[in-house]
């Protein structure tokens, strides 16, 4: 549940962007589920927006939306290989610096960094690119010098929603065990 994961994040988001600017979620409340892990989608929202709060020298505006899209949009939007369907549109939009031609052309490019004084690695936007398409999403930038910048993260939505791990209860001596797994595989029924 995407939305649960942007809302369980927010306090840590506003931690991340801090006084810089001003955080607001737009939250599509009909979002379906994708097939994910929350760890990895919290990871590419902790570093996304902490990229967009650097971007805001000056102060500004950060905005986190979820919505539902179509395979057409996302298509539409130079990913002509996404599967027919339904997607779940994440995007991270700031209102900070932007960026010009020759740092969108090699932001996914590992160790590339627009940070002077060696502090950056530049792995941050490789690391969300291949969590993307681990995902089998599809990321978009749009950017522009002192127009800000928009990252919109697609995923197809999840044919069924998530089932909540089986729980079993054994008995040892007096006491109760309670053990939760959600991979089949590795339950043992009690």
């Amino acid at each position: 549940d995407l939305n649960a994961v942007v809302t369980r994040l927010e306090p840590a988001l506003r931690h991340v962007v801090g006084s810089k600017a001003i955080l607001t979620l737009s939250l599509d409340p009909a979002l379906p589920y994708i097939d994910g892990d929350s760890a990895q989608i919290e990871h590419v929202l902790l570093h996304l927006a902490g990229n967009a709060a650097e971007a805001m020298t000056e102060g500004g505006s950060i905005v986190i939306e979820t919505a539902t899209t179509l395979a057409e949009e996302v298509r539409a939007r130079n990913h002509p290989d996404s599967d027919p369907g339904e997607y779940v549109w994440l995007t991270v939009r700031d209102t900070g610096r932007g960026m010009d031609a020759h740092t969108r052309d090699h932001l996914f490019e590992p160790f590339f960094t627009t940070k002077s004084g060696g502090f950056s690695a530049g792995l941050g936007l490789p690391v969300v690119y291949g969590i993307v398409h681990q995902l089998d999403g599809t990321i978009g930038i749009d950017s522009e010098v002192g127009k800000g910048t928009t990252v919109r993260l697609y995923f197809p939505a999840a044919q069924e929603a998530e089932e909540q791990a089986p729980m079993s209860m054994a008995r040892i001596g007096d006491a109760r065990l309670l053990l939760v797994e959600d991979d089949a595989l590795l339950r043992v029924p009690l």
